[in-house]
Parts: C-alpha cells; sequence; structure tokens
C-alpha cells in the first residue's frame, strides 16, 4: 500500500518528468525548424521564389506531421512507458540521419525539376513543387509527427482515474516547449547558421541537436518514466472526468481542424502582407514564422493547468474569439504600416535596430491571434483523449490540426 509521504513525493516528481521531457522537446523543436527554414531556402533557389517555396514546405511538413503522429502515435498505445521513451529517441536518431540526406535529395530533386522545364505558374510548375516537395521532405516530417504522440504516452499513467487532465497537462507542457524551441531555431537559422555556416554547416547544427537529443532522451529514460497509479492513488486522487463522449470527441476534432486551417490560412496572408511592408520576403516569412510560433508556444503553457470539460469549452470559446478579435486587429492595422515602414527605412536606422523594431512590430500585431491558436490544441486533444489509448488520441487531434493547416497552406 502507497502512503502518504509516497503520494506526495510521486506528485512532486511529475512536473520534474514533464520539465526534463520538454527541455528534450524544446530543442527537437528548434532542430525541426532549423531544417524546414533550411529547406525552404535551398527550395526557392529551385523553385525561383520565397512564396512558392514557403507554401510547399509548409503544405509538406504539415501534412508530414499529421500523418506521422496519426499511422506512428498508436504505436506506443502498444507499448510500456519505457518503451515509448526508448522509440522516442530512435526517432530522433532517424530525424537526424535523414538530415544527413536532405541536400543531396533537394539537388536531386531540383535535377528533376529542371528536367521537367515547367511553365512559371503552369499546372506543371505547381503539380511538380508538390510532388519533389512530397518526395523530398515527407520521410523526415512523418517522423516528427510522431515524436509528440509517442513522448505524451511516457508520461501520462494508463488506467488513471483523471486521464484526460493528465494529457492536457502533458500535451500542453511538450507542445509549447516543442514550439517556442521552434522559435528558437527560426532565429538562429534565418539570422545567423544560414550566413555564418551555408546550407551544408546549418543542417549540420541540426542533425548533431537530434543526434543529442536522442542520446539524452535514451540515457535518461528511467527519469523520464511516469509510473503506473495504484489502487490507492487512484482513491485520493481527484474525481474521474466522466466517460469518455463521442460527440465532445467529434468536437476536438473539429476544433482542432478549424484551428489549424485559419492559423495556416492567416500565416500564409501574413507573411505575404509583411514581406511587403518590411520590404523582403525572406524577412517577411521569417519575422511572421517567429511571432506566429512565439504565441503558439506561449499559448499552449497557458493551458497547461488540468480543468474541467465545461472548463475546457469555455476556454476553447474564449480562444476563438481572441483569435478573431486578433486576426480583426491586424487587418485594421494594416493600411498604417506601410507609411510607418518607410519613415522607418529612409531614418537609416542600424540593421539591428531595424531587425528589432520590425520584430516588435510583427509580435504586438500577431500576439493575440496566435496565443488563441495555441491554447486551443492542448484543449481539442483533451477532449477526445480516453483511457489507454493517448498515443492514437493525440494523433488523431494532430492529424485533424494539420490537415486544417495544410488547406489554409493553399497552392
Amino acid at each position: 500500500m502507497t502512503d502518504a509521504p509516497e503520494r506526495a513525493s510521486r506528485a512532486q516528481d511529475d512536473p520534474k518528468r514533464l520539465l526534463l521531457a520538454a527541455l528534450l522537446f524544446l530543442g527537437s523543436g528548434a532542430c525541426g525548424l532549423i531544417y524546414e527554414v533550411t529547406w525552404s531556402r535551398r527550395l526557392e533557389l529551385t523553385f525561383g521564389g520565397t512564396v512558392p517555396a514557403v507554401a510547399t514546405v509548409l503544405a509538406v511538413y504539415m501534412t508530414g506531421l499529421g500523418l506521422g503522429a496519426w499511422l506512428l502515435g498508436p504505436l506506443a498505445d502498444r507499448r510500456d512507458r519505457l518503451g515509448c521513451v526508448r522509440l522516442y529517441a530512435i526517432l530522433e536518431v532517424l530525424i537526424g540521419a535523414y538530415g544527413v540526406l536532405s541536400l543531396p535529395a533537394c539537388s536531386l530533386a531540383e535535377s528533376i525539376f529542371y528536367a521537367m522545364a515547367p511553365a512559371p505558374g503552369s499546372l506543371g510548375s505547381w503539380l511538380g513543387r508538390g510532388a519533389l516537395g512530397y518526395l523530398v521532405l515527407l520521410p523526415p516530417t512523418l517522423l516528427m509527427g510522431a515524436t509528440l504522440p509517442i513522448l505524451a504516452r511516457s508520461l501520462v499513467p494508463e488506467g488513471g482515474a483523471s486521464v484526460e487532465r493528465d494529457a492536457q497537462r502533458v500535451v500542453a507542457g511538450l507542445y509549447g516547449a516543442n514550439t517556442l524551441g521552434a522559435v528558437l531555431g527560426v532565429g538562429c537559422a534565418s539570422f545567423f547558421l544560414l550566413e555564418a555556416l551555408g546550407f551544408a554547416g546549418t543542417v549540420a547544427v541540426a542533425v548533431a541537436g537530434n543526434l543529442g537529443v536522442g542520446a539524452l532522451a535514451y540515457r535518461l529514460r528511467s527519469h523520464l518514466v511516469a509510473e503506473e497509479p495504484s489502487p490507492v492513488d487512484e482513491e485520493v486522487s481527484q474525481a474521474p472526468e466522466a466517460a469518455p463522449d463521442r460527440l465532445l470527441a467529434w468536437a476536438g476534432l473539429l476544433v482542432a481542424f478549424c484551428f489549424g486551417l485559419v492559423a495556416l490560412s492567416l500565416e500564409v496572408g501574413w507573411t505575404r502582407m509583411l514581406g511587403l511592408v518590411f520590404g523582403s520576403s525572406s524577412a517577411g516569412f521569417a519575422l511572421t514564422l517567429i511571432a506566429v510560433l512565439t504565441g503558439i508556444g506561449l499559448g499552449s503553457l497557458l493551458a497547461i493547468g488540468p480543468v474541467s470539460r465545461k472548463a475546457r469549452l469555455r476556454r476553447l470559446t474564449a480562444a476563438a474569439l481572441l483569435a478573431g478579435g486578433g486576426a480583426s486587429l491586424v487587418a485594421a492595422l494594416w493600411p498604417e504600416l506601410i507609411p510607418f515602414s518607410l519613415r522607418l527605412i529612409t531614418s537609416e536606422p542600424s540593421p539591428a535596430k531595424l531587425l528589432t523594431v520590425q520584430l516588435v512590430i510583427t509580435l504586438v500585431l500577431l500576439l493575440p491571434a496566435t496565443i488563441a491558436f495555441g491554447v486551443a490544441f492542448p484543449l481539442a486533444t483533451s477532449l477526445y483523449t480516453s483511457s489507454g489509448q493517448v498515443g492514437r488520441g493525440v494523433g488523431r487531434v494532430y492529424l485533424a490540426n494539420t490537415l486544417g493547416a495544410v488547406l489554409g497552406a493553399g497552392p
């Protein structure tokens, strides 16, 4: 029988496990976005423009992440938590291994695209970009997508009395940390690594990061595994949630899909808008991505506290209202941005000052809506997740979210 001091010690250990896993996942997120920025810049040389390359990479990334979570996430439910950590470590190593091959694969895709010689702007050009993008980038993104449900499963005890609340807490922490790590990756790759190290050196940094995360996860696997609840623990735990509701489960999928659709539609539009305002498509892409990811990461962390189903529904409603209001704010301020930017540029500020002002403007404009996007994902996940199927539940919600994002990214 587990006594009260032991239960208190275990309760204190759970946040430590989540923090350790979140730090590893932060590093993984940084590597993932270093790849994304590098591959976007590399394919820009092939496809002849920032917008086509960004749209292609975004669509492939979202598809791969969703399919990877959906196809490979259920593997976690057939393993114990220690096995899930081992599998997560293997996935990180495999992502790094593919990173070594990614630039030669981009060169091969370039040769094929030039051999096709499609007319710019034609249907053949659009189809060729999509097909080659999926050929090159789908394998690593499938592996990346599987990491969230598999790592989340290792931290949620099976058969606990509050699995939905546990899933919300774990997914919010992991997703938030991974997304904030992605912010570091975008910033480092866009404004330092690519200029200093080039394509090959930048990819090498990401490869080293993936291998390091995988090795650390395997080395620390015993510190990451959550214990199974005992019968006594369940008696003293919070009151269990009501039985999983099919309508709420479908609502979780619909919410994830809609927020993904709106988020990527707005991101692509904001990228084009800020590219015009700041005079650089690459700068617009990088600054928009940083702002969007920062908001999503912070929003996800705000959802880390477990709440009842009714409270989740209220928060989702508030998130939808905040997202709409934030998008309306950007549309209302858009006419004032171009003259302000022209005045800023004609004042001849230093590059560092110009970049800082542009980043602050982007964050102020985009954070309200993007925080709402971040809050929504873990809440939607908790609505769908049922006991003993954390990997499958997280994978399906992630798929719904990314399918919406693919549609939102557009051609």
